[in-house]
């Protein structure tokens, strides 16, 4: 037999389980709902943009310069270079946005035309035009890297600005060894052992700095 203590403590479970379900489907639908809403306002400034409306570049501007500037940043560690490369991939999303895709996602679209900016810049440095196909390695072939993503970032401040383009080209916007060819005006082979040693120096970087250890050449 229930009694009317254990009924009241069944209900009350039974009443707090079911408002926490609901809260959580409340929450989850308040988050559908301003997704949609960012959505539908990034459209509206993207379509005033294609009209050059100069308010809604203003609000496109704004809205991605942060996201833009870390983009720069992976590749043109100078903050001043990065920022200058934001403006000019601005000035390009303006000129063509009216041939963007409007059902497409404008993030990766952004990022690709700030990563193509980037490359322009390191491209017009005359002292990264060296091809590097017969240079021997020096550094132990350690292509299996366990680095984590967070440290990995940290670190790439303390490459050659070759083999930061290459790394990044690489392993964060994926490119292909050919397309990376193509787009520093380097052999294949000197994009491979760009990326190389680029894995090399961040596991010695990573055991300095986080480990203690210094790895020791073969």
């Amino acid at each position: 037999m229930i009694t009317g203590t254990a009924t009241t403590f069944w209900f009350e479970i039974s009443y707090s389980t079911a408002r926490s379900a609901l809260l959580k489907i409340g929450g989850a639908l308040a988050s559908n709902r301003s997704f949609r809403q960012q959505e539908q306002d990034l459209t509206a400034i993207i379509r005033g943009c294609q009209r050059e409306d100069e308010s809604s570049q203003e609000q496109l501007y704004k809205k991605y310069y942060g996201y833009a500037l870390s983009v720069s940043m992976k590749y043109c560690l100078n903050r001043e270079d990065a920022t200058e490369v934001v403006n000019d991939s601005f000035m390009k999303v303006f000129k063509h946005i009216s041939q963007f895709d409007i059902e497409r996602p404008f993030k990766p679209w952004l990022r690709k035309i700030v990563v193509n900016a980037s490359i322009d810049k390191i491209r017009k440095n005359p002292e990264n035009h060296l091809d590097i196909e017969d240079v021997p390695l020096s550094l132990p072939q350690l292509v299996d890297s366990d680095l984590k993503i967070k440290e990995t970032l940290q670190l790439l401040k303390f490459l050659p600005e070759m083999h930061r383009t290459v790394f990044n080209m690489y392993e964060i916007d994926g490119y292909s060894h050919k397309e990376i060819s193509e787009e520093l005006g380097i052999g294949e082979s000197s994009s491979r052992t760009y990326l190389l040693r680029a894995k090399n120096q961040l596991r010695e970087l990573y055991n300095k700095h986080f480990t203690g250890k210094i790895y020791q050449n073969a």
